[in-house]
């Protein structure tokens, strides 16, 4: 029996051993990180090389307090804004350069401006408008670009003039250039 537990050390001599090493290896490593914090806080300048042989200065650093944060919290105000008909089916709106919403009206077929200073919604029906007005789009001089669903053409509004005007996509191979000549 004697033979057999040779070398073998009894089980809490184990643990003891294997808990001393933990404790040895944190405490060294303790001690080499308040080495390296104390080496890098000496006060003066010296000079080093870098890997490339050039000098490098180095320097004290010293810490400096952030500025103060203030932040304002604001309640939002929330408006309603209604439209003549109900459902008119709002999409893809716009906003102009002077904060205009401009929105097509599918299901009805118009144009919609939401006026940004007086709240007003105003209305313009479309010249062709039986196809669903889609997308809407303002170029660089304020003109209103639209889209309707499964028309052959384009429209341009011009806020000023309160007018439209039309450019048929034609014609490819016979057929509309649009989405109704395709079966897609």
């Amino acid at each position: 029996m004697r033979a057999a537990s040779r070398g073998i050390p009894p089980e809490g001599c184990v643990m003891h051993r294997s808990r001393s090493l933990s404790f040895l290896g944190g405490m060294s490593l303790l001690a080499l990180t308040v080495l390296v914090l104390l080496a890098g806080c000496t006060g003066g300048q010296t000079t080093a090389a870098s890997p490339q042989g050039l000098p490098v200065r180095q320097g004290q650093v010293h810490r400096v307090s952030a500025p103060a944060l203030s932040t304002t919290v604001q309640t939002a105000q929330r408006r309603l804004y209604t439209f003549a008909a109900s459902n008119v089916g709002l999409m893809q709106p716009a906003v102009d350069a002077q904060g205009n919403v401009w929105i097509g009206e599918m299901h009805v077929n118009r144009l919609g401006r939401l006026n940004a200073r007086t709240g007003v919604v105003t209305n313009w029906s479309l010249p062709n408008g039986h196809y669903g007005m889609m997308a809407t789009v303002i170029d660089s001089q304020g003109a209103i670009w639209f889209s309707e669903q499964f028309a052959d053409y384009i429209g341009r509004f011009d806020p000023g003039q309160q007018t439209f005007r039309i450019f048929p996509l034609g014609t490819w191979k016979g057929a509309c250039a649009g989405y109704l000549g395709h079966p897609f």
